[in-house]
């Protein structure tokens, strides 16, 4: 076949070469956007919010950088892992690190890192950050991000309460009215809401319990045509953390996210 085209017009012989290429799969399917999938992860990443989250505002920046045409799909977490896993989408854009699903994604660099930490009243019977505190409390946490396994397995031996909402501010407010005796939220979500909501709090780390959403990154399937761009990727992500733009944008998609909330 290539000496057909050798032995004729130059012009006849490209024209092969790209129906060729046109009869591989992969090629094929590189000229398609990147699917990408996403699951309500405030202030991070939601739904609700315009624009979709500061972590879409960064990914955003990184795939016009790299001049990647992209779509995304918001789904419950649990379907969204599944659908990337299962080759339905290619990059999922925020998981966590760990967990079972850890071995069948290829994650990028880091993009949040951030410790869970109890929030409670000044005035309030909880007054550390001791597991053994919680017992038989009422303990406000958000949806869909992962409780590490030693606090389900405190709750569920100590009669503890678990009531969950999607807005870290709904948290706050239900320390502020007594409906809940501490909180547990992720560091930098805690903090934000803590400011943003009236009222005084204090945290407290919990020393010698590290929860398994402290790490969370982009992950992609395997087999995506798209997983050679992991390094591009990892590059713009080292950029942006040197040059502290993902820091900023991380921190004002946060204020702005609760600033919303504050005028619902």
């Amino acid at each position: 076949m290539f000496a057909f085209f050798l032995g004729h017009d130059p012009k006849k012989f490209v024209q092969g070469f790209v129906i060729l290429l046109s009869l591989v799969p992969w090629a094929a399917k590189a000229q398609e956007p990147l699917s990408i999938t996403a699951f309500d992860l405030p202030p991070y990443i939601s739904s609700q919010a315009e624009g979709g989250g500061p972590v879409l505002d960064v990914l955003d920046r990184i795939l016009r950088r790299l001049n990647i045409a992209y779509s995304i799909d918001f789904l419950p977490n649990n379907r969204a892992v599944r659908s990337v896993m299962e080759g339905s989408h290619d990059m999922i854009a925020l998981v966590p690190m760990v967990g079972p699903h850890a071995v069948d994604l290829d994650f990028t660099d880091v993009l949040v890192v951030s410790k869970n930490y109890v929030f409670f009243r000044a005035d309030g019977p909880v007054y550390s950050g001791n597991l053994k505190q919680l017992a038989a409390k009422r303990v406000g946490g958000l949806q869909a991000w992962r409780h590490d396994r030693d606090f389900q397995e405190f709750a569920a031996a100590n009669n503890v309460t678990l009531l969950e909402s999607r807005s870290p501010l709904t948290i706050v407010k239900l320390l502020q009215l007594q409906r809940v005796d501490a909180a547990i939220m992720p560091e930098d979500v805690g903090r934000w809401a803590a400011v943003a909501g009236p009222g005084e709090f204090r945290a407290i780390a919990r020393s010698q319990h590290y929860m398994d959403i402290s790490h969370l990154a982009m992950g992609m399937n395997w087999d995506s045509p798209f997983a050679e761009y992991l390094w591009d990727i990892n590059a713009e992500i080292d950029n942006l953390k040197r040059s502290g733009e993902l820091r900023l944008i991380l921190e004002t998609g946060m204020a702005q996210f609760l600033a919303a909330q504050s005028d619902d």
